[in-house]
């Protein structure tokens, strides 16, 4: 259901968004910096490993039954943050919970 209001929120801030949305550029997170914790947050005080997207566990963690953190850094267009203007952010798969951060 999320995924399809965000794609939904995303479609129509490109069809009827700001002036110049037709000009926006789309980044892909193609890339990671995990963590496989049971913390409540983030653990930033563990060592985090660069991933490729999407992580197969099955692959990298085989039999790993608990939670992987991830952490993307990357620079928004300048004043964006600051603006009123609408962004969006689509998460094509996530296997439970997707908190965002900024």
């Amino acid at each position: 259901m999320w995924t399809r209001l965000t794609l939904a929120c995303w479609l129509a801030w490109m069809l009827v968004g700001p002036a110049g949305a037709a000009d926006a550029a789309m980044l892909t997170l193609d890339s990671a910096q995990a963590v496989a914790s049971d913390a409540a947050r983030y653990p930033s005080g563990l060592p985090a490993v660069p991933v490729e997207l999407p992580d197969d566990w099955s692959q990298r963690l085989p039999g790993h039954a608990g939670i992987v953190w991830y952490r993307f850094v990357f620079n928004p267009p300048a004043g964006a943050l600051a603006s009123d203007t609408l962004y969006a952010l689509y998460i094509e798969r996530a296997c439970s919970n997707v908190e965002v951060v900024f």
